[in-house]
């Protein structure tokens, strides 16, 4: 017994251990809890993101387009990051490690799904969109899909109109000619409700299109305020603040409104759009 005792008391000695007090461990049993809960609440945020572009995904262009690869890849690291925080506490060895992963899975999505509800997911995607350059927010991927005149998408703030043309402010700062001859005296009443519009046609030439017909801009799912474009914060320097739609969309009378998904913009282009 004395030599297991000697045998200890060398050991320690010769790898010049010191004894820990108590609060070492309970410090250190705190920090690792809290980094368990603090991994989850990062995962949450992350799919309350991924929701956030989800609901969006007609926007965005579709499903496909929508598939937010980077938050789904944070969320994947934040749940491996809790697995092994869980496993490193103190009886943490207990837990199978399948119970672990869905166990901060089942968390982080019905954590997330409410953050998403309370609008947490979009204020994240457009804080972040704010301060890193390279990221692109929802509201902004949208702005850009309507901003390809070559592919008959265009959108801007409205300048004038007079009889069959109508100038608009696109978001590079260029303005453009549309050409609303073939437009409908109906489909034309949308144009006097809203200063922003996006519009589905041709392009003829670098500064003129010719308009199809007419979509205004909604109110996103699960936004937490009004996106504003890039052209309204610029307008917006400049001492002029621009109307905002309300959360009712505007639709002229007697016409059904076509919703901007990717098929139905085709199926207007090739309906309306033809010489």
């Amino acid at each position: 017994m004395t030599s297991i005792k000697n045998n200890i008391l060398e050991k320690i000695k010769d790898n010049t251990i010191t004894p820990r007090t108590k609060l070492y461990f309970l410090l250190k049993k705190i920090s690792l809890w809290f980094l368990v809960v603090f991994t989850i609440f990062l995962g949450s945020l992350s799919f309350s993101v991924i929701l956030f572009s989800f609901a969006n995904a007609i926007e965005l262009g579709g499903f496909l387009k929508a598939l937010p690869i980077l938050w789904i890849l944070s969320l994947s690291v934040l749940i491996l990051a809790t697995h092994f925080f869980v496993r490193t506490t103190e009886k943490g060895y207990k837990y199978k490690w399948w119970i672990i992963i869905s166990s901060s899975i089942v968390i982080s999505l019905i954590l997330g799904s409410v953050l998403f509800a309370v609008k947490v997911g979009s204020f994240v995607d457009n804080a972040i969109g704010k301060r890193v350059s390279t990221y692109q927010a929802v509201p902004n991927q949208i702005e850009n899909r309507w901003s390809n005149p070559e592919d008959g998408l265009l959108s801007g703030v409205i300048i004038s109109i007079k009889d069959n043309s109508l100038v608009i402010r696109d978001n590079k700062d260029i303005m453009w000619n549309i050409d609303i001859a073939n437009i409908p005296e109906v489909d034309r009443e949308l144009l006097s409700q809203v200063q922003n519009i996006r519009i589905i046609g041709n392009i003829e030439d670098s500064s003129t299109f010719k308009a199809c017909t007419f979509i205004p801009w909604f109110p996103l799912a699960g936004e937490f305020k009004e996106p504003k474009t890039n052209l309204q914060k610029s307008f917006e320097e400049e001492g002029i603040y621009l109307e905002i739609l309300g959360s009712d969309p505007v639709v002229p009378p007697n016409k059904e409104f076509i919703y901007p998904s990717e098929r139905n913009i085709q199926e207007v282009r090739n309906s309306l759009c033809r010489n």
